[in-house]
């Protein structure tokens, strides 16, 4: 026999990929499984962050509606007043009278 040839090598070889396969065993399980679990966690974060988004939208979108509504209350009760105002400076005018005045008089008058 020469000493290239491996006789009993092959026997020793077997014998380590073994008890390699054994030590690694629990490694490969324990790293399974923490990858598991953050891919779980990383999940849940984007769904939690997702959901949060959303709620923020939405609290967004209901102040810009919120303040769309009241610009166009006061833009409506701003030219209903300029309407009158308007109206009794016209007819202070034509007569010659105080507008604010008049506005008062007509408004006595209606009650």
């Amino acid at each position: 026999m020469s000493d290239t040839e491996p006789t009993s090598g092959l026997s020793t070889d077997n014998e380590v990929v073994t008890a390699a396969a054994e030590q690694l065993g629990p490694l490969s399980e324990l790293i399974e499984a923490t990858f598991t679990e953050m891919s779980r966690s990383i999940e849940d974060e984007l769904v939690r962050l997702s959901s949060d988004s959303r709620n923020v939208m939405r609290d967004m979108v209901d102040g810009i509606l919120e303040d769309l509504t009241r610009l166009a209350a006061e833009r409506l009760v701003s030219s209903t007043i300029d309407r009158s105002v308007g109206a009794g400076t016209q007819s202070a005018a034509e007569t010659g009278g105080d507008a604010l005045g008049d506005l008062i008089r007509r408004e006595l008058r209606n009650g």
